[in-house]
């Protein structure tokens, strides 16, 4: 709870969320994000209802002031996928007194988790580029890891363990498989990738109209990445296993992305939304034109909404993604979704809670999340208003290895059901903490912990 209190006192006035394609289960918790305000004073914040004292009137917000500020703190977080993360993340901010939540950002993370993966990260935002309604948004990341998962290309994907212990016992028996090597070493990473695959991201954002909580937004983004298989002190996945045996080191190269759309956002309030919608559609493509060693064109259509049901603090919030792919490209992009917001699915802490991440790969696939929400508990302490807030969801996709293979044996719907709670302070450093359950996974419990909104 101390490190809730000191994230919310450094913290800038609400910013919107994101999510980022395998990210750290850690996010700096005011970064830059899609869906937030372009040069305008953020939204009017969700009422609490009758509970906590209204602000003075004549308080100021940290954007209304032309000054600087900064925020940093320690990134501490775990998940099922990779275990417990620790690192620090932190922001400096550039405040001109006109423009929300800030003129310009500049942003880091350094991360490391006990299980042998590593991501580090800075970024800048800028908004009001010339005095236009222009957003800028460049980020880099490095990322390595040593347990990405990867149970083969047909969905949902097959973990099984008598697999991984056949495909040792017949390779000990043929000679391929060195008689030394340690049984249960090799059971356990049959399903792990070892992967670095840095990243450049690029994105401008132009309003095209706006009144009040109203936007109409187009988008336009770069993004490139660099695909090595192994990590640091590794030139190549672990030998024998499932990915080396399919894919060896010929997923080395190069991808390359241009994608344009469009946003139709009227969230009341971007980080902790009660009522309203954040819709976008958008078009992506790769090829040798972009200097990609892959070549596909993808779409994606995103619906969000957010509806109270009789109360403000309690909120229905629902999740519609539709996103294919038409051509070729590497395993990690198949877990990859398009759009405004970058995340993996279906699997792992943004997208399938309860099924491993990168598990369900395919180039045509659905996805529909539903989460209900109820504040129960709205204290001040210290002069901050926390959100305790219980959630059940229910995550659902249906999945195909290709359009051509929708209603065959190369498609399956999966899902997962769970609970959690939230904890939001100012309505706008929120803090997740989820449990996952799936038929996919024998029900064997998910757990997340994570510094990111999900939608």
């Amino acid at each position: 709870m101390l490190t809730l209190l000191i994230a919310a006192l450094l913290s800038p006035p609400p910013a919107a969320p994101a999510d980022t394609p395998s990210d750290p289960p850690a996010e700096p918790p005011p970064a830059a994000a899609a869906g937030e305000p372009v040069g305008t004073p953020p939204e009017k914040a969700p009422p609490v209802d009758e509970l906590g004292e209204p602000p003075a009137e004549d308080e100021k917000e940290a954007w209304q002031e032309d000054d600087w500020g900064w925020g940093a703190l320690p990134a501490i977080n775990f998940n099922s996928d990779d275990g417990l993360g620790l690192g620090a993340i932190g922001d400096i901010y550039w405040y001109d007194g006109e423009t929300a939540p800030y003129r310009a950002d500049l942003g880091f993370l350094i991360f490391f988790t006990l299980r042998g993966s590593q991501y580090h990260r800075l970024n800048l935002d800028l908004l009001r580029v010339a005095d236009t309604p222009l957003r800028l948004t460049t980020r880099v990341q490095f990322q390595s890891t040593k347990v990405r998962n990867y149970c083969g290309m047909v969905p949902p994907g097959d973990c099984d363990e008598a697999r991984a212990e056949q495909a040792y016992d017949a390779g000990v028996a043929d000679g391929s498989i060195d008689p030394a090597t340690n049984r249960d070493d090799f059971i356990r990473q049959f399903y792990l990738v070892r992967i670095t695959d840095p990243y450049l991201f690029l994105n401008g954002r132009y309003a095209l109209a706006e009144a009040g909580p109203f936007k109409v937004e187009a988008f336009g983004s770069y993004f490139g990445q660099l695909v090595l298989p192994g990590d640091i002190g590794h030139d190549a996945s672990y030998a024998g296993s499932l990915y080396d045996r399919e894919f060896g080191t010929s997923e080395e190269g190069f991808l390359s992305v241009l994608q344009a759309g469009v946003m139709f956002d009227a969230r009341d309030n971007e980080p902790s939304p009660i009522e309203g919608a954040w819709l976008e559609a958008s078009l992506r493509g790769s090829g040798p034109f972009l200097g990609s060693d892959w070549e596909y064109l993808g779409f994606n259509v995103t619906l969000r909404g957010y509806t109270p049901l009789g109360s403000n603090r309690v909120v229905l919030t629902d999740r519609l993604v539709i996103d294919g792919i038409f051509g070729d490209t590497y395993t990690g992009d198949l877990a990859r979704a398009g759009g405004s917001q970058l995340y993996d699915f279906f699997g792992g802490q943004r997208a399938g809670r309860g099924v491993r991440a990168n598990r369900v790969l395919g180039k045509a696939r659905a996805l529909n999340q539903t989460e209900l929400r109820a504040t129960v508990w709205s204290p001040r302490p210290f002069g901050l208003l926390l959100d305790i807030t219980l959630i059940a969801f229910f995550d659902a996709g249906y999945w195909a290895a290709d359009f051509d293979a929708i209603g065959g044996d190369d498609a399956a719907f999966v899902w997962g059901v769970g609970g959690g709670l939230r904890v939001a302070v100012n309505k706008n450093f929120i803090v997740r903490f989820d449990l996952g359950f799936s038929p996919l996974e024998d029900f064997a419990p998910g757990i997340y912990i994570d510094l990111q909104n999900l939608w």
